[in-house]
């Protein structure tokens, strides 16, 4: 369910466009900071949301 909703919501896509987009720049920190954004973001709703990582849905 996850891995459809990632690629259903062009997540991928538009990650892939945005490292080729910064080809001067290593692809282990663009993978770094990526993974960073997402880490962040799923904990920030954790905590919020009491152990939930959705967002008021």
């Amino acid at each position: 369910m996850s891995a459809y909703a990632v690629i259903a919501n062009d997540s991928i896509q538009t990650l892939g466009t945005w490292m080729v987009s910064n080809k001067n720049v290593k692809w282990y920190w663009l993978a770094t900071y990526a993974s960073l954004g997402l880490i962040l973001t799923i904990g920030l709703g954790w905590i919020i949301n009491n152990g939930d990582i959705r967002y008021g849905t």
